[in-house]
C-alpha cells in the first residue's frame, strides 16, 4: 500500500511517522519531568515528616524525663514518711505520716504507668506500690488508737522495701543522666535491673497484710514543708522607699568597707519578688569580677548578692568560714545570727544562719550565705525569709515553756534515743509561728529531729538529718 503524503505551509512534504516520533518524545519528556517532580515531592514530604517526628520525639522525651524525676521524688517522700511514722511517738502524727506515705505511693504508681519501662518492671513495681498504699492507708486509721509491736515490725520491713525500690530507680537515673533522651536504652536497663531480683518472692510479702481499698482519689500533693511561708507582706520593713541613686551609694559603701573597689554600678530594673519590691543592680569590680545585687525598695536592705569569682582551692576550715559568715552578717546589721546547717561543694560552703535570742533559735528568721573556702569571702547572700519574718516580736523565753524536756523525751518512740534538746521557734501555718522543743535523736541508723509544742507538749513535726562529708541537710 502506498503511504500518503501531505504538504505543510511551507510546501514541504512531511511523513505522519515523523509526527508520531515527535509526539512520543514529548510524552517521554513530560513523564520524566513528572517522575522527577514526584521524587522531589516525596523527598520533601520525607524531610518534613522526619523533622516533625524528631520534634515529637523531643517533646515526648522531655515529658518522660519530667515524669521520671517526679517518680524519684514521690518514691523518696514515700520512704521518708514511712520512716517518720516508725519513729513518731504520737499516734496522731503516726497516722498523718502513713496518710502521706499513701498519697505519695499512689502518685509514684501513676508516674510508673506513664513511663516506657519494661512491662515486667511496670507490672511488679506497680503491684508493690498499690499494696503498700493499701497498707499505709488502712493502717493510717488504725494508728489513731496505736499500732501493735507486730505491726511496727511489718512497718519496718515495709520501709526496707521502700528503700529497695527507691534504690532501683536511682540506679536507672544514672542512665537518664548519662544518656539524656535515650528512653529506648532506659527500657533495656529497667529490664536488666529488674531481672536481677525475684519480683514475685520479694513483693508477695504484703499479700497477707493489705486490706481492700478501692476508689483511689485523684490527688495533688505539694511535698514536705509546703506550708512554710515563702511569700506575703514583710512584717517589719520600714515604709520609706529609697531612690536608685541612694541604693547605688549604699552598695558602693558596703563593698568599700569590705576592702573592695567598685568600678561601676548600674541600676537595671525594679522587680517584685515574693511580696517584696527589690531594686536590682549590676556591679563590676574588674574586667573578670562582677556581681548582681538586689536591695529592698523599703529601707534599702540587702535582699540578695551573687558574686562571680573563681574559687580555686580550699584553705579555710568549715569553722573559720562559718565564723566569717557571722561577721559579714553583723556588718550588714544582723546581729545574734547562729549557724544551723551547711553544705559544701566546689571549694565553697553554703550556710544557713538563724536569729537567736535568749538561747532560743528562730528558724523563720533565716539567711543563707555562700562563702569561699579559699579566703572566706562572700559569694552569695539570700535574705528573703529573714526580711519577710524578722520583726520586733514579743520574744519567747524559757519561762514560757510549760512542757518539760524530760517529759517530752519520755514520749519519744522506743525506736529513738535522745541526744540533746533545745527551745526554738518554727514556721507555722498562715505566717504564724510555733514555740517548740527540738529534740535531736538517734534511731534506726538515722539522726532525727523531733519537734514538740513547748506549751502543750504535742508532737508537731519530724525531720531526718542527712549527714555526709559535704555537710548536713534535712528532709
Amino acid at each position: 500500500m502506498e503511504e500518503k503524503i501531505s504538504d505543510n505551509e511551507n510546501g514541504d512534504f512531511e511523513s505522519p511517522k515523523k509526527d508520531n516520533d515527535r509526539s512520543c518524545k514529548i510524552r517521554t519528556a513530560v513523564v520524566s519531568v513528572s517522575v522527577v517532580a514526584g521524587i522531589i515531592l516525596l523527598l520533601a514530604y520525607g524531610i518534613y515528616f522526619n523533622i516533625k517526628a524528631e520534634k515529637n520525639k523531643a517533646v515526648s522525651d522531655n515529658h518522660y524525663q519530667q515524669t521520671f524525676y517526679d517518680l524519684l521524688n514521690y518514691l523518696e517522700d514515700t520512704e521518708n514518711y514511712i520512716f517518720k511514722a516508725m519513729v513518731s511517738g504520737s499516734t496522731n502524727n503516726t497516722s498523718k505520716m502513713l496518710d502521706e506515705a499513701w498519697k505519695n505511693s499512689v502518685q509514684a504508681e501513676a508516674c510508673i504507668a506513664m513511663l516506657p519501662l519494661d512491662s515486667n518492671l511496670t507490672s511488679n513495681a506497680s503491684k508493690y506500690l498499690v499494696q503498700m498504699s493499701d497498707m499505709a492507708r488502712s493502717w493510717s486509721d488504725r494508728a489513731e488508737v496505736g499500732l501493735s509491736d507486730d505491726e511496727y515490725e511489718t512497718l519496718n520491713q515495709m520501709y526496707g522495701y521502700a528503700q529497695d525500690l527507691s534504690g532501683l530507680f536511682e540506679y536507672m537515673a544514672v542512665e537518664v543522666i548519662n544518656n539524656p533522651g535515650s528512653w529506648d536504652a532506659l527500657k533495656s536497663v529497667s529490664s536488666d535491673v529488674f531481672n536481677e531480683v525475684s519480683a514475685d518472692e520479694k513483693y508477695s510479702y504484703f499479700n497477707g497484710f493489705t486490706e481492700s481499698f478501692n476508689d483511689y482519689p485523684t490527688l495533688i500533693y505539694d511535698g514536705p514543708f509546703s506550708d512554710t511561708e515563702e511569700s506575703g507582706e514583710s512584717k517589719d520593713l520600714p515604709g520609706n522607699n529609697i531612690s536608685q541613686e541612694a541604693g547605688a551609694s549604699k552598695i558602693e559603701y558596703y563593698f568599700k568597707s569590705m576592702g573592695q573597689t567598685v568600678n561601676k554600678i548600674s541600676f537595671t530594673v525594679a522587680t517584685e519578688s515574693k511580696g517584696i519590691t527589690v531594686l536590682n543592680y549590676d556591679v563590676s569590680f574588674s574586667d573578670t569580677e562582677k556581681a548582681y545585687v538586689a536591695l529592698t525598695e523599703d529601707g534599702g536592705h540587702f535582699y540578695s548578692i551573687s558574686m562571680f569569682r573563681d574559687v580555686k582551692k580550699s584553705e579555710n576550715s568549715v569553722e573559720e568560714a562559718i565564723n566569717r559568715g557571722a561577721e559579714i552578717l553583723k556588718s550588714m546589721g544582723m546581729s545574734n545570727m547562729k549557724s544551723s546547717y551547711y553544705q559544701i561543694g566546689g571549694n565553697c560552703i553554703t550556710v544557713n544562719y538563724c536569729y537567736q535570742k535568749g538561747g532560743i533559735l528562730y528558724y523563720p528568721d533565716m539567711v543563707k550565705l555562700k562563702l569561699s573556702l579559699e579566703d572566706g569571702s562572700l559569694l552569695g547572700y539570700e535574705a528573703h525569709q529573714y526580711l519577710l519574718n524578722h520583726f520586733n516580736r514579743k520574744e519567747f523565753s524559757e519561762k514560757d515553756a510549760v512542757a518539760q524536756i524530760t517529759e517530752l523525751i519520755e514520749k519519744l518512740s522506743p525506736n529513738l534515743t535522745a541526744e540533746s534538746g533545745r527551745l526554738c521557734v518554727t514556721p507555722g501555718e498562715n505566717g504564724g509561728e510555733n514555740f517548740a522543743y527540738e529534740v535531736k535523736c538517734q534511731g534506726l541508723g538515722h539522726t532525727v529531729l523531733v519537734y514538740y509544742d513547748a506549751i502543750t507538749g504535742e508532737e508537731k513535726d519530724i525531720l531526718i538529718l542527712i549527714d555526709d562529708e559535704t555537710g548536713t541537710l534535712t528532709v
